[in-house]
């Protein structure tokens, strides 16, 4: 009988976070504003990783995918809030950042386990 070992799951499977840098300056991690200049979004923990896959929308999967960062990424999403939304991110641009972040942390589809009886 085969066996696996755990560590290898826990240890080896190392993913790189995910880094949005090149950020407006009215944004609050933006250099200009004092900030790190850029968002580092952890990879998520598998239970994140497993509720995002089911969350049911885009905006709960990128929230529990975003994690901590979320509040951070949602401000780019939304736009400058002192200036009525200014540099908000247009639905085309939003839907590359999804893709995106989905593809960096294989969520998604082509990601998935086969079916049972599926190879």
């Amino acid at each position: 009988m085969k066996t696996f070992r755990w560590d290898k799951y826990s240890n080896e499977a190392r993913r790189e976070p995910f880094v949005i840098d090149g950020l407006p300056p009215w944004h609050p991690a933006s250099d200009e504003q004092g900030g790190p200049g850029s968002i580092t979004v952890p990879v998520p923990t598998g239970e994140a990783f497993l509720e995002a896959e089911s969350a049911g929308s885009t905006r709960r999967s990128l929230e529990l995918m975003c994690g901590e960062q979320w509040t951070q990424v949602w401000l780019l999403i939304s736009g400058d809030a002192n200036n009525g939304g200014e540099g908000a991110i247009p639905m085309s641009g939003l839907m590359d950042l999804v893709k995106d972040i989905t593809q960096h942390f294989s969520l998604g589809d082509q990601n998935r386990p086969p079916v049972a009886g599926r190879r």
